[in-house]
């Protein structure tokens, strides 16, 4: 019969607390690990790998503290799909996650964390969306109906601001068939005609006047009409016009509400880009009806999306303003635009880019329809403010609209984002509590040690945690006066076996309690209907062939190497090994340690076994030694007597003292 292996190490062991806890309580102070994240595409088949890319630093500009970062795949319903978690490089981590086959159709959330970011709300995270179609399922039939009417989007309190006012408005889709158009009227003269987009966006110029009454009127190529009143109603918030300049100087005009004596006082006005970094800020009395400021720059600005924040004296946001600047310079990437077959040669060359649009720049090639047009993604994240912002901040592009596109995703943006839950993004996340502290090593695994009986916390117990198998690792934390323990696991790949457990004389009386790695809140989110109708059916076909083609011929997807090299295991070379094939077969454990075993005494006191090991060298004995069976500790000697020596490979001695953390091992 062939033998079964069992590995033993014994060793002395003598044990003493850590010492001191660290005590953070300034919780509204902390730094956010801010995590940027890109996905290869927009629409996958089930099945499909995702391919990802991500930076992840604190203020935007240091390196992050955490090594590792958290993924989930996530549906409506706030149930976690699919999880993986990466290690992060200098800053940096890309990877695979795979969609399991069996997804059904819809729009999916993808979110990045890292443990340190728990200590925030979920709202805080990094929130990405993807639509997958199950060729097999087609599309689910719970999805929300479009809206019935036209919706407005006023950015500025009444038309009387200015002589004449441009409003945004949105159709539904449903509505939108063949030719569309709008029309503004008075009564019932035609007064302007709309600039419309594709996706049912559009704006029209409203003249200012006190005694004519306007209405919006759409209608379609198959005589379908809607109508909206145009009733504008100064709303008590506060308005602005600006005048970007090229020279790093910018010319801001405030208007406050109409009772403008309420609103006196001192403001603050800040530019801000998407990495919600102030560029530049100044204060200034507000005592009149319209009130110019001029905000210096300390550098030209670079094409994109930027932000003037108002604040009051107590530091609160009474009004978001937001403007793209677009740089006249030509674009950064250049190369030879034409059709090129398989395995054709392009070249792309690159002008310097600034470090700080580092960020952005990359290199893929995808199938073509599977990423969305710009205008495609506003329209879906519009009603999301945690996934507008996330997009806002790592994938728009200014330069993809044109120069009405650009007018009507700011008329919207700017209705939208003086709505609270959007102003509330622009303040600087805040820790919920101060629990999870960043894995600056690799993986970690924390929990309690508490009463059975009692639930209540134990502290001062030995918890030993061994990773066995392919990479043996060991690790001691005493648990601390609120019964918690906290390890961090060394070059932790893929998947291994872990073994947890307290060194304790009534441990049947105690109870481990692993913390959830995963977060469990997850960020409220309105669900947003599927972009995919039969306009997609070429681009699925080819979606479809692509992903049968690497299991037809064999072809598993390149990823970087991440096997790990040696592991800092200090019980990899013992003094004394036995390997008991090289003796003749003994019948039980208790004479293999009396006949075999030098330097190991094992005595019975009160029916109970016993082990002690000498140390020749120093002359000492030690009681109670650490032993681990297959790299796993074993703290009953009894259970460990009953083994067949049949199924032990060899035995392995140390004898000489080891220092693990705060702990002596001799």
């Amino acid at each position: 019969m062939q033998k079964g292996i069992i590995l033993f190490f014994l060793f002395g062991i003598h044990l003493f607390s850590n010492g001191q806890t660290t005590n953070l309580s300034n919780t509204n102070s902390l730094p956010f690990e801010q995590i940027n994240l890109l996905t290869d595409r927009d629409i996958y088949l089930s099945g499909e790998d995702i391919w990802f890319s991500a930076t992840v630093s604190v203020n935007n500009k240091q390196e992050s503290y955490s090594q590792i970062i958290y993924l989930e795949l996530f549906n409506s319903s706030q149930k976690s799909i699919v999880r993986g978690k990466y290690r992060i490089r200098q800053g940096r981590v890309a990877g695979i996650l795979t969609i399991p086959s069996e997804f059904l159709s819809g729009v999916y959330f993808l979110r990045a964390y890292t443990q340190y970011n728990k200590n925030f709300r979920s709202e805080d995270f990094f929130l990405s969306a993807i639509q997958i179609l199950n060729p097999h399922m087609g599309l689910s039939s719970s999805l929300k109906k479009s809206s019935s009417g036209i919706e407005l989007y006023q950015s500025h309190n009444s038309l009387r601001v200015k002589p004449s006012e441009t409003i945004a408005f949105s159709i539904p889709k449903n509505f939108l068939k063949g030719e569309n158009n709008a029309f503004l009227y008075s009564d019932t003269v035609k007064q302007n005609e709309a600039v419309m987009l594709k996706n049912g966006w559009g704006m029209i110029n409203i003249p200012a006047s006190d005694t004519l009454k306007y209405s919006l009127v759409f209608t379609n190529n198959q005589g379908d009409t809607l109508k909206r009143n145009l009733d504008f109603n100064p709303s008590n918030t506060f308005d602005f016009e600006t005048n970007i300049s090229t020279t790093g100087h910018h010319l801001v005009s405030v208007f406050p509400p109409n009772d403008n004596k309420e609103h006196r006082g001192i403001y603050t006005l800040e530019l801000i880009n998407t990495q919600l970094q102030v560029l530049s800020s100044t204060e200034f009395p507000l005592s009149n009806s319209q009130t110019q400021i001029v905000i210096p720059s300390t550098e030209p600005l670079k094409s994109g999306l930027y932000f003037f924040i108002l604040k009051n004296e107590k530091k609160e946001i009474v009004k978001v303003h937001s403007f793209i600047f677009k740089e006249t310079s030509s674009t950064n990437l250049v190369f030879e635009s034409r059709t090129y077959q398989k395995r054709d040669l392009v070249s792309i060359k690159h002008t310097e880019i600034a470090g700080d649009n580092m960020i952005n720049i990359g290199l893929k090639t995808i199938p073509k329809g599977t990423i969305l047009p710009t205008l495609d993604k506003l329209y879906l994240y519009l009603d999301n403010p945690h996934l507008l912002f996330s997009y806002l901040k790592v994938q728009f592009n200014p330069s993809d609209l044109t120069s009405d596109e650009t007018e009507i995703f700011l008329q919207i943006l700017n209705h939208k984002l003086n709505n609270e839950d959007f102003i509330n993004l622009f303040y600087p996340p805040k820790a919920k509590h101060l629990q999870w502290i960043p894995e600056i090593r690799d993986i970690g695994l924390s929990g309690f040690i508490v009463d059975k009986n009692t639930q209540k916390p134990v502290a001062n117990i030995p918890v030993y945690l061994s990773v066995f198998r392919d990479h043996p690792q060991i690790h001691i934390y005493e648990s601390q006066e609120d019964g918690s323990f906290l390890f961090s696991l060394n070059n932790f790949e893929k998947e291994q076996d872990v073994f947890l457990c307290p060194l304790f004389k009534g441990a049947a009386e105690l109870e481990l309690k692993v913390n959830r790695d995963f977060e469990v809140d997850f960020p409220l989110l309105n669900e947003i209907q599927p972009t995919i109708d039969s306009s997609y059916t070429s681009i699925l076909e080819s979606l479809l062939l692509a992903s049968q083609t690497p299991a037809a011929f064999n072809i598993a997807p390149k990823d970087k190497d991440l096997s790990i090299g040696h592991l800092p295991y200090s019980f990899e070379n013992p003094q004394i090994t036995i390997v008991l094939d090289d003796y003749i077969e003994t019948p039980t454990m208790e004479m293999v340690f009396k006949e075999l075993v030098p330097n190991v005494r094992l005595r019975k006191k009160n029916n109970k076994y016993m082990l002690t090991i000498f140390d020749t060298e120093q002359e000492l004995y030690y009681n109670d030694p650490l032993i681990l069976v297959d790299d796993i500790p074993i703290f009953n000697l009894d259970e460990l007597m009953k083994i067949s020596p049949k199924l032990i490979e060899k035995i392995e001695v140390h004898k000489t003292p080891f220092i693990l953390g705060d702990h002596t091992i001799n």
